[in-house]
This record gives C-alpha cells, structure tokens and sequence, in this order.
C-alpha cells in the first residue's frame, strides 16, 4: 500500500527492499551448530578501482510497516507510531515487534523502500 493519505492504525506499507547474503555465526560458539547462510537487510559496499565504491545488493526483499498510531503533540511534528517487519527473498518473515515512531514526512520515505542507489547482483546462491 503506498496511498499516504490513509496512514491510519492497522495500515500495512510494504516496500522493496536490497537483501546481502552472510554468514551467521553464534556468539558463543557451538561446535554443534556451524555456521549457516543468513539474510540481512541492506547492503554492502565492494569497491570500485581506483579509489570508489559501491552498494550491492543480492537479492530483494521487504519491508513491512505496520501503522500503529498517528500523533501530534501540539506544534511539533506529527508522529508515526509503527512496527516493523523484514521478509527475505526467501519469503521468512523476521524481526522485533518493536514499537518505532517517526515524523510523518520520516515515515512517508520510510515506506517507499531503501533510499539510496545500490546495484542488484545476480549470485548463484539460493
């Protein structure tokens, strides 16, 4: 949903969002569990010869925003009082429920998508 004139409670925004493939390795290891291929959300910066860089991404996502509430206290900003959720490109939802608030106009570009230029990079992984 991207019509900004209903951000209301119980709207859900989902935008597209870059994904990079890492690997997860416990804090305290386990010799029983290796490590494992992960997704997390963003991207990474390989670099470009002689001296630059880029973002890339792996695949994409979500991002799942869940309207909470909608507040404006006196002559501040309104705010926006939301959850947000991660889907990975394999489709595994994931995330804290965590409330978040943001300004209105934050929470508007927070819910097109990722905000900057990355390059999507085909990898043979699954």
């Amino acid at each position: 949903m991207s019509d900004f004139s209903a951000i209301a409670p119980e709207n859900v925004f989902i935008a597209p969002y870059p994904f990079v493939r890492e690997k997860y390795v416990r804090v305290t290891p386990n010799p029983d569990e290796p490590e494992r291929d992960t997704w997390r959300p963003g991207v990474r910066f390989e670099p470009v010869p002689p001296d630059d860089g880029e973002a890339v991404a792996d695949a994409v996502g979500n991002i799942i925003l869940t309207v909470v509430g909608r507040f404006k206290p006196g002559r501040f900003p309104e705010r926006v009082f939301y959850t947000r959720q991660w889907e990975s490109p394999d489709g595994a939802k994931f995330g804290k429920n965590n409330l978040r608030i943001a300004t209105l106009a934050q929470f508007k570009r927070l819910a097109l998508g990722y905000r900057h230029e990355y390059r999507l990079i085909s990898s043979g992984t699954p």
